[in-house]
């Protein structure tokens, strides 16, 4: 049902922007058109490049854990305004468990994902941002008191962010942030599932 849901939602957002973009199509002559893809380049000079640094933070049961990383990213301008594209995910995450020993119990991690994301600019340098990730991610969930230590799995979780941001460019090296906001997590006062995002862009 989850990716069901968020399936319906990348696709409805891919429809919308399709659809404005063919409306302003149909206005145009035959002529315009043809100009318009003559002067679109090729596919490579419709590529822009970014990276984020990604930093949140968050609870797990009897303790907090933060994630910090990197993740580049590569779109592809279908219009001069809307890119769709993949984006790769390291991430280091850290939790830590109270014991209540007077001492908390520290486990560290390496996890990795990957997702396609979809964004449009709006009023310049705005722009709306949704993506479909899938994370590969290790994480403790029972503490063994006996050898003092976090018994681990690891399994693939699906995450499904909507938001926007700020890309700077003007066609060269620029920056970005964003925030995200992801439908699939559960909001409670104590787990707030909002991705803050900052890194650097190419001709966005």
């Amino acid at each position: 049902m989850k990716k069901a849901l968020q399936f319906l939602v990348l696709v409805a957002v891919l429809m919308i922007s399709f659809t404005h973009d063919a409306e302003a199509q149909k206005r145009k002559s035959s002529r315009d058109v043809d100009e318009y893809f003559d002067d679109r380049g090729s596919f490579k000079d419709r590529l822009w490049y970014g990276a984020d640094v990604t930093l949140n933070f968050f609870s797990v049961p009897g303790g907090n854990a933060f994630n910090a990383g990197i993740a580049p990213m590569v779109g592809y301008k279908i219009t001069d305004n809307f890119s769709v594209g993949p984006r790769v995910e390291i991430l280091y995450r850290g939790e830590r468990y109270d014991i209540n020993t007077g001492t908390d119990l520290k486990f560290n991690s390496t996890n990795y994902g990957i997702g396609l994301f979809t964004r449009l600019k709006i009023f310049q340098q705005y722009f709306l941002h949704a993506e479909y990730q899938t994370l590969n991610n290790e994480v403790g969930y029972e503490v063994d008191f006996v050898n003092n230590k976090v018994l681990t799995s690891r399994s693939w979780g699906d995450h499904f962010y909507i938001g926007g941001g700020y890309g700077a460019s003007g066609g060269g090296v620029g920056f970005q942030i964003s925030i995200l906001w992801d439908v699939l997590q559960e909001f409670t006062s104590s787990n707030l599932p909002i991705q803050y995002r900052m890194g650097i862009n190419y001709k966005f």
